[in-house]
């Protein structure tokens, strides 16, 4: 498997490190932990962590829920009957938890609600190994979770009660083939990213858009090093964007691995590739990938100094097209690892991961507030309506203080956006119709040529 070289391919060694300010920290010991991931609920824009931990030699998940200010809310452990193997989790727009992973030999599904109460756990297709890892919901409260089976990928729908509505086994002509992230388009599509194995320790990116019976509408590959690992995938009005890992831990030549970032356009078409590496020696590997209210791209990534077996946790800010803005470190003890960021709002953020100092693991939460890249004068109010509640189509009525181009979303509780006007704008009155939305709680976001605002909606009938 040779080195593709792409015109669109860039490498970028990450710039000098920005200083984001530490909102707070919390680090929670259970026996012996592994590894964490988490959401946000997005009614409360309170965190949930949920890990693997060990229990006396028996793999279970934590769940621990944050408020805002750092206080843990509630702690859960599940342990069902069988081994507990974490391997993914989202939040849906209710605040529900789900989780994704094995039981033993048979694909797991938890889903406990906003307070901490277990609502169902589903074992699935356990006489052959199976697993799933992407996990995501849409509208309804539906899930869907993707992984798996044997030599295959598989993706399964669930109601919201947790009955199997559908499950389909997919054959890419590829002797290994995993899905390990979900997301749902605002056309009611399934996208997966995962990787594909072609033998002797050798893998490339996978990516696979279904529609929303599960049909494959597309896939591609994409070969980059001996072994490229996908680690999330979010869709966005932009593009679809991929991030993860490639290099080589021991198909010759050994390479250190670089955090990739890839984007591809709705209908399957690649735009560019670019990886980011933090010196020549360090493994940078890309875990994590979420995307603010302006379209900029937050990618995170752990720094492994193999020498002296230390680690340290980078974000960074990418434009919509792939440009580097800045970049923070985290490395305040001996190993640092992080593998989702999620927004708790326009203006802060959490980070999930685990650290470990002298011997002693722990999960680990870091909330970060989150800078505007706008001068604090500049920031205005311009939208103009006299009410909170609009009817779904209605005309938006907005005042500029300047032309320039602007970009207008309306983005739902869960983060969730729908680009309503990208373009150029002429100052003073403006006007713009509201696209066709579900009734709901939206927020209006509109920012270009130095101004920008946000406005809750109530979308109605």
């Amino acid at each position: 498997m040779g080195f593709l070289l792409l015109p669109l391919l860039s490498l970028i060694l990450l710039k000098p490190v920005y200083a984001l300010d530490t909102l707070w920290t919390r680090r929670f010991d259970y026996a012996d932990e592994t590894w964490a991931l988490g959401g946000v609920d997005p009614h409360t824009q309170e965190a949930i962590l949920v890990g693997e931990a060990y229990a006396d030699s028996n793999p279970v998940f934590v769940l621990i829920r944050y408020n805002r200010d750092g206080d843990t809310v509630w702690t859960r452990v599940f342990d069902s009957p069988y081994l507990d193997w974490l391997h993914g989790c989202a939040v849906d727009r209710a605040g529900n938890v789900i989780i994704a992973g094995s039981m033993t030999s048979g694909g797991g599904v938890v889903k406990y609600d906003r307070n901490g109460n277990l609502c169902w756990y589903r074992r699935v297709y356990p006489r052959q190994t199976n697993y799933f890892s992407g996990v995501t919901s849409d509208e309804s409260l539906n899930i869907y979770v993707a992984g798996g089976r044997g030599s295959n990928a598989q993706l399964m729908k669930l109601s919201p009660a947790g009955e199997s509505l559908w499950l389909k086994v997919y054959d890419f002509g590829y002797p290994e083939e995993h899905i390990v992230s979900l997301s749902c388009s605002d056309d009611g599509s399934i996208i997966g990213a995962g990787k594909v194995g072609l033998g002797a320790e050798q893998y490339d990116f996978l990516i696979v858009k279904w529609s929303i019976d599960g049909g494959v509408l597309w896939y591609q590959t994409f070969d980059f090093q001996a072994q490229d690992e996908a680690s999330e995938l979010i869709s966005t009005n932009y593009g679809i964007y991929l991030v993860g890992s490639a290099g080589s831990y021991s198909t010759p030549p050994r390479t250190p691995f670089s955090t990739v970032l890839l984007k591809y356009s709705q209908d399957g078409q690649l735009q560019w590739v670019k990886t980011f590496r933090f010196g020549e020696h360090y493994w940078t590997l890309g875990n994590g990938l979420t995307i603010d209210w302006q379209g900029n791209l937050l990618v995170l990534t752990v720094i492994s100094d193999t020498a002296v077996e230390q680690s340290s946790v980078i974000l960074f800010q990418c434009s919509y097209d792939g440009d580097t803005n800045w970049t923070w470190c985290y490395h305040q003890d001996t190993i640092n690892c992080a593998y989702r960021v999620r927004f708790a709002d326009s203006a802060s953020l959490y980070v999930f991961g685990t650290a470990m100092t002298n011997g002693q693991d722990c999960f680990l939460l870091v909330k970060l507030a989150y800078p505007q890249g706008i001068e604090e004068g500049k920031w205005r109010a311009i939208l103009m309506s006299t009410s909170n509640t609009v009817m779904t189509g209605a005309g938006l009525h907005f005042s500029l203080p300047g032309a320039g181009d602007y970009r207008l979303v309306v983005r739902d509780v869960s983060g969730q956006e729908r680009l309503v006007y990208a373009g150029y704008l002429p100052a003073g009155e403006n006007r713009i119709s509201l696209p066709s939305l579900p009734a709901g709680v939206y927020f209006l976001e509109l920012a270009g040529a130095g101004v920008q605002s946000r406005r809750r909606l109530v979308v109605v009938k």
